[in-house]
């Protein structure tokens, strides 16, 4: 049943070393204009560094446009609400969301924070023409829709639900996130005060939250919009950043969820102000979101997935760059092959979420779940030195590497009997027998045998990088799409008859699917 396939290693040949010239790409002429969101119905919808997000210059002025194809059944709600910004030059520190009180103008985040997402509702199924001038900080949509303003309530979402489930749900129109993120939940709301702030009281004890140790990740959203969101502002103590949803967050460093840490059991209340941008927890507990110190993680350093290791902290120098240097050697990785993957977390802990990278080199990335670990590959042994940048949210390593920022090959994983021979029950994705096939680089697949009502668990890998690059649905985000980030819990099937069936996975999109398929689809032997 498995067919051998040649796959090409496609990346780029070059690597950006930092050093005291580092700076801002914020100054540069606009030479491209990005438009993200739920308009994109890919998994990079909200990538400000994907090609197929560029918008088009037009014969105006200055301004730019991207035709999309909308519905009154469709956004992540499927209800006609959408939610965009817009960037340039692919910089994820140039870019623009909405001011409420200002319809039709839109505010760089370098002036103010104090901004959201552009929500808006369509009032009919066609094709919608979104402009933007960044030059002017204008925009419009054409047919007209309706901007969306007032906000009518507020949710809080995360890990302070320390009962509620983490298996996403679904009905006939949508993908729900997991009980404790899902923002259209009654058991989120909050009350409205008559200062005009939003308040809940949630018992937190000292052995919950996400890894039972009294830690707490959780984000604020209104009128049950999920990318219409409140985040942190990582090193700003109770401020908050608008465009803050679960996977809308802008990608700055900076920007976060809001993490606490509780001492003793007992009924908090949390309180947030979305005109001002605060929030407050009572009785006080101790706040996570500083931007101290830096780590590096992944195979460059012992113990790789332990940002309290000793070996992964970096080092900050008088130009605010934070430097380590590690040898590292054309043999070394995973895979003895010279390819390595890292990525930089903050304050020695997960939950302010890692530094990766959305696929162009040397510019990290602080937005899950489609963010990329960073691979690259190394050519010769030596000293190499690793330096971030997280004011400019930039990267480097140096001596030069070849960056990996494209998923080239994937590979599935998976207790069926064929994979046995892979030395590990069928998970070692280090094994070629895992290789599957694609005829153009973004959709792969690969047929197996399946017994009926036999339950069978799987599990993708992108670039023979195992699960470091593992790939498979996440739970918190709401979608049925394959993401990048983190360690995802295993996909499952079973087949209600016995047969040959494809699984089939596609990069771009990030949908994924097992059909049977007849005799006639198999390849001949």
């Amino acid at each position: 049943m498995r067919h051998a396939a040649v796959l090409a290693l496609i990346i780029c040949f070059f690597a950006v070393a930092l050093d005291s010239s580092a700076k801002s790409f914020s100054n540069d002429p606009i030479q491209t204009v990005q438009v993200v969101g739920t308009i994109h119905n890919t998994r990079g919808q909200w990538n400000p560094f994907l090609d197929d997000n560029n918008m088009v210059r037009t014969a105006r002025n200055g301004e730019y446009e991207y035709i999309a194809h909308l519905s009154t059944e469709g956004g992540r709600n499927a209800d006609g609400i959408y939610a965009i910004r817009f960037y340039v030059n692919h910089d994820i520190d140039r870019y623009f969301r909405f001011v409420p009180s200002k319809t039709g103008k839109m505010v760089m985040v370098s002036n103010v924070d104090q901004s959201q997402n552009l929500v808006f509702r369509v009032k009919q199924t066609g094709d919608y023409h979104i402009r933007f001038n960044p030059t002017v900080s204008q925009f419009s949509i054409v047919p007209e829709v309706e901007t969306v303003i007032e906000i009518k309530s507020m949710q809080i979402n995360g890990f302070v639900y320390d009962k509620q489930g983490e298996s996403e749900r679904a009905n006939a129109k949508r993908t729900y996130p997991s009980e404790k993120w899902d923002e259209t939940l009654a058991s989120h709301q909050m009350d409205k005060n008559s200062d005009g702030t939003w308040s809940k009281k949630i018992r937190l004890v000292p052995n919950g939250g996400m890894h039972k140790d009294g830690i707490y990740q959780f984000l604020f959203t209104a009128n049950q919009v999920g990318d219409w969101g409140y985040s942190a502002l990582n090193g700003q103590p109770n401020r908050l950043s608008g465009s803050g949803g679960y996977n809308s967050r802008p990608g700055r460093a900076i920007d976060s969820s809001i993490v606490i840490r509780v001492t003793a059991a007992g009924d908090y209340t949390i309180k947030v102000n979305p005109v001002h941008y605060w929030y407050t927890v009572s009785p006080e507990t101790e706040h996570l979101n500083g931007m101290d110190k830096f780590q590096v993680n992944g195979y460059i350093v012992d113990d790789p997935w332990n940002p309290f290791a000793e070996s992964h902290e970096m080092s900050k120098n008088n130009n605010g760059l934070w430097t380590k240097s590690v040898y590292l050697s054309a043999e070394g990785g995973p895979s003895k092959d010279g390819v390595y993957c890292m990525n930089f977390s903050i304050d020695n802990n997960w939950h302010q979420d890692s530094l990766g990278t959305g696929g162009i080199w040397g510019k990290t990335w602080h937005t899950l779940p489609q963010e990329y670990n960073i691979m690259f590959k190394v050519l010769r042994n030596g000293e190499y030195k690793i330096t971030l940048d997280p004011t400019n949210n930039t990267y480097g390593i140096s001596p030069e590497v070849l960056p990996i920022t494209k998923i080239y090959s994937l590979q599935l994983m998976g207790n069926f009997p064929e994979f046995n021979i892979d030395g590990a029950n069928g998970w070692n994705p280090y094994h070629k027998v895992h290789q599957m096939l694609s005829d153009d680089g973004i959709r792969y697949y690969y047929d197996l045998i399946l017994k009926k009502d036999n339950s069978y668990s799987y599990k993708y890998a992108a670039n023979n990088a195992g699960w470091y690059w593992g790939i498979s649905d996440y739970p918190y985000d709401g979608y049925a799409r394959l993401s990048l980030h983190g360690d995802p819990p295993a996909l499952n099937f079973t087949p209600t008859q016995s047969g040959v069936y494809r699984f089939q996975a596609d990069t771009n999109t990030g949908e994924y699917s097992v059909k049977p398929i007849i005799q006639a689809d198999l390849p001949k032997k």
